[in-house]
């Protein structure tokens, strides 16, 4: 059994939770929510530093599996990276953060992608993606006299909850061919049975379903309606937090639990591309910020869904490319969510024109994150695209390559076509931005030195 000590990130995320529920219910009266606020964040970087400890710490005699559950320094890596893409959203900068609800549904979700990512079993990991979404459908509606977030609300819970049905057709499918419901079990026994029907059947269901849940094409079409009636702090959750704990569990899906399943790499392969281009062609026209950015990241996911079927070391390149995206996200929209017009949040694109003229900070940091992106040298988003290309080339896969570099110089036209409206386009309102955190310089600096960073803290991790 897993020693307890391991599971101290969870129980003070819990506990984070437990407080603010309590004190939202019994003491706010008496105790103002920005009191609750200061002490569940001091929970919540107790279970950061406990993560850190975790990771760098040796546990010598503690198993880093059990039936339900893995505990290995991948697990806690990517745990540190979630909790440290929530914090921002811990600040009280939105309308719904004035309500103690918000950061209760915040921190079970927080918790459920804690579960999520060190599952080990379908039970655990099914528990852990219902845990991350249920609470967002919450969070989504918190804006109740907002008829954009009432739909976007409505629209995330009937579809997610087709796919969790989906979801749960596969993992019975999966259980009746097999007897087996936890990872390793499933490893063993599924090569006995790769040509059964019911495994293919059910590998196929559990594929869909997180497709769906990453908002990868060609099951992608929820995702810009439902950004676009959010607000720009909860699609940092939805766009960063969520899809890297699912990130984590696709991998191990493919590289630990499906890998006799060869079938399914070629329905990889196509909803990569097909991810790409729909990705690409429909952020090219977009004058929403919210709907540009779950176009963006449709793209960004058929990279990412590349990675799966990268020869050789496929962890890697993975863990490479998803690192510069998300660091580059995380720095748009910390950012982004600090512009203003008249009160307001900014949710047109038409808000960046001019801007360099006001906020010359603002605006660096900004062209920084969208060169990441469009894959520009020498920023981590060039170095993530190049770890996945060479093994390609080296494999003689040309066509898919030639393909990749097609759609990023299509997305290499929306992404600098922001950099041209943020310094050589007039300003059309009058946008108000807070000055940048000192988080904000250090995230800039991590994508100019992100390839000197890899050198000497390789991220090379296995399960």
């Amino acid at each position: 059994m897993i020693d307890m000590i391991t599971f101290l990130p969870e129980i003070f995320l819990g506990l984070f939770v437990l407080l603010l529920l309590l004190g939202g219910v019994f003491g706010q009266e008496t105790q103002p929510l920005s009191s609750l606020v200061k002490v569940g964040r001091i929970f919540l970087a107790a279970s950061l530093l406990s993560l850190l400890g975790l990771a760098v710490i040796p546990w010598d005699g503690v198993p880093d599996h059990t039936l339900f559950f893995s505990k290995t320094p991948l697990v806690f890596w990517v745990q540190g990276i979630l909790l440290m893409s929530l914090w921002p959203s811990l600040a009280r900068t939105s309308p719904e953060a004035s309500q103690f609800e918000y950061y209760v549904l915040l921190g079970l979700s927080a918790l459920g992608m804690m579960v999520l990512v060190s599952a080990n079993h379908l039970l655990t990991f099914y528990l852990g993606v219902e845990l991350q979404a249920l609470p967002f459908y919450g969070l989504l509606a918190l804006r109740r006299k907002n008829g954009e977030a009432l739909e976007a609300a409505l629209k995330y819970f009937i579809l997610g909850a087709v796919a969790s049905g989906i979801l749960l057709f596969g993992m019975a499918f999966l259980y009746g061919a097999t007897g087996q419901l936890g990872f390793d079990g499933l490893q063993e026994i599924l090569p006995q049975h790769k040509g059964s029907p019911l495994v293919l059947l059910g590998s196929a269901m559990v594929v869909v379903a997180l497709l769906f849940k990453l908002s990868a094409a060609p099951f992608h079409f929820w995702a810009p309606d439902v950004y676009a009636g959010t607000t720009n702090r909860q699609v940092a959750v939805m766009a960063i937090s969520g899809k890297i704990a699912l990130l984590l569990v696709v991998a191990r899906f493919f590289f630990h639990v499906f890998e006799s399943v060869p079938v399914l790499k070629p329905v990889l392969v196509g909803a990569a591309l097909c991810s790409l281009y729909v990705g690409a062609l429909g952020a090219l026209r977009q004058s929403h910020l919210r709907r540009f950015l779950a176009y963006a990241g449709i793209n960004q996911m058929g990279f990412l869904l590349l990675a799966f079927c990268v020869p050789g070391g496929p962890l890697t390149p993975l863990l490479i490319y998803s690192t510069g995206y998300f660091l580059s996200l995380i720095l748009f929209l910390q950012v982004v969510t600090g512009f203003k017009i008249a009160g307001k949040e900014c949710s047109l694109l038409s808000s960046l024109k001019g801007l360099s003229k006001r906020h010359p900070r603002s605006s660096v940091l900004l062209s920084l994150a969208l060169f990441s992106m469009a894959g520009i040298p020498p920023l981590a988003g060039f170095w993530g695209k190049f770890a996945l290309l060479v093994p390609m080339i080296e494999t003689g896969a040309f066509v898919v390559v030639l393909l990749v570099v097609l759609s990023s110089v299509i997305a290499a036209a929306y992404y600098l076509k922001l950099v041209k409206d943020i310094y050589f386009e007039s300003e059309e309102e009058e946008v108000t931005c807070l000055p940048p955190r000192i988080s904000a310089y250090l995230l800039g600096g991590c994508l100019l030195l992100f390839f000197v960073l890899q050198t000497f803290i390789p991220l090379d991790f296995t399960f």
